[in-house]
């Protein structure tokens, strides 16, 4: 029994646990029979890589969770099938990966390959171009957050000599206030500014407006 579930096998594995026991005269008659169980997620990568055979690839594959992990795979299996006469094990494995395996990564399976090392040299250059497309997303994602914080503290500081101007110096509640602020924040307590007569009031919520 090949098991390939996300959860743990645990049906019975002897045939007798699943026949009712019947009278004593007959229990030397009762079928038995234990099937044997290879339960898939049990092997560890670092039980699996030494082996360097198919079935050891091919679980490798099935659990693998990186782009790196099935590139080095792939490579491993290319090496593995190397003979002449393995052609057509390798075609079947290079169909089954684009079925099974690569359909989930970004770009997809790889359908100009026809063989395992011409999947692993593409699925390799694609690599690189996904961890460029990564550092990529990385320095925008920086950039975005960067220019977002110093709108923030741009506006935190022009409310802050708006108050200073208008009640003098600010304590050090205010300050600390303005540079907890989120942007609506500021922009409520920037109306509120023009409203009320107090520096409290600025930032109290229940705190009339002036009339």
């Amino acid at each position: 029994m090949l098991y390939r579930g996300s959860r743990p096998w645990n049906a019975e594995r002897e045939l007798t646990t699943l026949i009712q026991p019947g009278p004593s005269a007959l229990e030397t008659y009762r079928p038995q029979a234990r099937y044997l169980l290879i339960e898939e997620k049990r092997y560890a990568t670092h039980e699996l890589d030494p082996l360097r055979n198919v079935v050891a690839a091919l679980f490798r594959l099935e659990n693998s969770r990186t782009e790196h992990e099935i590139v080095e795979v792939v490579g491993a299996l290319s090496e593995c099938l190397r003979s002449p006469e393995q052609e057509g094990l390798r075609r079947a494995f290079v169909e089954w990966l684009e079925r099974a395996i690569l359909v989930s990564l970004p770009g997809g399976p790889v359908k100009e390959a026809v063989d395992l090392q011409e999947m692993h040299t593409m699925l390799e250059e694609r690599m690189q171009q996904w961890a460029e497309g990564h550092e990529r997303a990385g320095l925008e994602r920086g950039l975005r957050q960067g220019m977002q914080q110093g709108l923030l503290a741009g506006e935190a500081r022009i409310l802050s000599r708006q108050l200073q101007k208008r009640f003098g110096e600010l304590p050090e509640w205010v300050r600390l206030r303005l540079e907890a602020a989120s942007v609506e924040q500021l922009e409520c307590w920037a109306e509120r500014l023009l409203e009320r007569q107090a520096l409290d009031a600025v930032f109290d919520e229940g705190a009339p407006s002036a009339s």
